[in-house]
């Protein structure tokens, strides 16, 4: 899919914190290193997952799409709508149609959302959830 960017830069973190955006892409790394070991679905949190891709995308100046969140959580086009559905209501993302494209959905967290992702990651972080990387 096309890589949609703020002012058509290239992907660039506007967090004040940099460490937090490598940290989250090291998270959803270790998710697939781990899905490799363990039967398709049984350590599976979709919406997570979901969260995870959307925290990362607005990071990087980048808009989501439904269909970049169907492949983040794995899920089925079905089982990802509903997913969807179900964090629009709690309220910790949006969709938008694509004015480019009408067959889009676009996706990206609320401010609610995008706070929520951001203290998880920082406690996930502070707390030495997984070991830092040198490039952090």
């Amino acid at each position: 899919g096309s890589r949609r960017t703020a002012a058509g830069r290239g992907p660039v973190s506007f967090s004040p914190w940099k460490p937090l955006l490598n940290f989250a892409r090291r998270v959803v790394d270790a998710r697939a290193k781990c899905a490799r070991y363990f039967p398709k679905g049984v350590f599976r949190d979709s919406a997570w997952d979901m969260m995870l891709e959307l925290f990362i995308a607005g990071e990087e100046r980048r808009i989501g799409c439904g269909e970049q969140l169907m492949v983040a959580s794995g899920e089925s086009a079905t089982g990802a709508t509903r997913r969807i559905d179900r964090l629009e209501e709690v309220r910790l993302i949006r969709r938008r149609p694509d004015a480019e494209d009408n067959r889009r959905v676009l996706v990206e967290p609320t401010d609610s959302g995008r706070e929520a992702m951001t203290a998880m990651l920082t406690q996930l972080f502070n707390a030495g959830f997984m070991p830092q990387d040198p490039e952090l």
